[in-house]
């Protein structure tokens, strides 16, 4: 079970708790909008948990996933798909989902941040 506290308060009460560790594989906050958003590994799809509603809405079906981040600014999350190796892009608003890029060899996982749009890591090349 994970409890989902709002640190902000003095009595630090449980906002939401979720019963399957497990399904979360990677997540990412809004804290502006009070929102989290995850990546549900046993049903593979995006998920946006409404801390002031204690809602969960599926977002879009997906593959798997790592790095889950947000861009506030332009309403975008990114992930990168751990089985096609792709950099994926999703609009919050539109709900429009794409691949920004493919990467063919991952030795560490990459890490993202993104910034107005633009993503940003680390990605290991291989020498012969």
């Amino acid at each position: 079970m994970i409890d989902i506290l709002n640190l902000n308060t003095n009595d630090l009460d449980v906002t939401q708790r979720l019963d399957d560790p497990s399904l979360i594989q990677s997540f990412t906050v809004d804290a502006t909008n009070e929102l989290i958003y995850y990546i549900d590994s046993n049903n593979r799809v995006l998920k946006q948990l409404d801390i002031k509603t204690k809602k969960i809405h599926t977002l879009t079906n997906i593959g798997t996933g790592n790095d889950l981040v947000l861009d506030w600014h332009l309403n975008l999350l990114g992930w990168i798909d751990v089985e096609s190796f792709e950099l994926v892009s999703f609009n919050i608003s539109s709900g429009h989902l794409s691949t920004v890029i493919q990467v063919f060899s991952l030795k560490n996982r990459l890490q993202l941040t993104q910034t107005q749009g633009h993503f940003f890591g680390f990605l290991e090349h291989h020498h012969l």
